[in-house]
This record gives C-alpha cells, structure tokens and sequence, in this order.
C-alpha cells in the first residue's frame, strides 16, 4: 500500500511540525510575559525610554504583548490537539478509524473556535488599553487562515469516516 506509506509520511511531519509549532508557540508565549514583566518592573524608565523614539506609544507595546501573549496561548492549544492527532493516526497505522476521524473533526472545530475567540478577547484588549492609554495603535488581527484549515479538516474528517464505514462493510461481507 504505496498510499498508506505516504500518508504514514505525512503524519510524521504533521507530528514533527506541530511539535515545533507548539514548541515556538511556548518561547512566544514565554517571551510575551517576560516583555510584560520587564514593563512592570522596569516601570517609568522604560515607558520613558519607549516613549522618547517617538515612534511608538506605550500602550502600543502593552496592547502588542497582551495580545501576543493571547494568539501564543490560542495557538499553544491547537497545536497541541495537532500533535495528539498525529501521534494517535501513527499509532493506529492509518487515518481511517472512527476514533481518527472523530478528533480530526474535534481538531476541525477547535482550529477554527480556539483563534476565533482569542481574536475576540484580542480586539476587546485592544480597546481596553485604547481606553487607558493615548495613542494605542491598532494590532492587524486575521484569522481567516484558521478558518480554512479548520473547515478542511471537518471536511476530511467526513471523507475519513466514510472511508472507515466502507472499509468496516467490507469486511463485513468477507465474513
């Protein structure tokens, strides 16, 4: 099953990218905290400091990093379901099982719920620290890569259980 060997290959990487996704997801989550910190402690003299650039205002960067510090989270979480998928389909040995194409659909629903909502929570920090701060510029949010991987991975997950359901029969009949 020359087929069955590619998909086992995609599954690997899908594993190995999602562990380096997930992995970059904790460093920029890791990051986002230590800025804010180093904001807080640091206190007038960084504000200061930032704000003598002229190019940018405080809230910017204290808007910036809440909300990086959101998507890092948001991200941390679909990765990591990414990762479980990849582990659980090479553990199966192939793609077309119930339980397989059940977590790809929960995968499906999270790529696309997980972002949605940390873009809302996003948009609502954004105006929280419009509200506090002068000049707070607007953070560019888009989620619409999550949307489509997520509605792809819906749409597989129905072409996995067909599959499975037709294998299943198949072996039915052979009985």
């Amino acid at each position: 099953m020359k087929s069955l060997k590619i998909i086992q290959g995609l599954s690997k990487a899908g594993k190995i990218l999602s562990t380096i996704a997930f992995v970059c997801c904790i460093i920029g989550a890791c990051g986002c905290v230590i800025g804010l910190l180093c904001l807080i402690i640091g206190g007038s003299t960084v504000a200061d400091f930032i704000e003598s650039t002229g190019k940018i205002s405080i809230g910017t960067v204290y808007a910036s990093i809440v909300i990086g510090l959101i998507l890092c989270i948001s991200e941390i979480i679909v990765s990591w379901s990414a990762r479980l998928y990849f582990i659980h389909e090479l553990d199966a040995g192939t793609p077309f099982t119930f339980n397989g194409a059940n977590e790809l659909l929960k995968l499906g629903i999270k790529t696309i719920a997980v972002p949605a909502a940390a873009v809302i929570v996003s948009y609502i920090a954004q105006e929280i620290f419009q509200h506090f701060f002068a000049n707070v510029a607007e953070v560019n949010l888009s989620n619409s890569d999550s949307l489509v991987t997520g509605v792809a991975f819906v749409v597989i997950s129905f072409i996995l259980k067909c599959g499975t359901e037709l294998a299943e029969s198949k072996k039915e009949e052979n009985i």
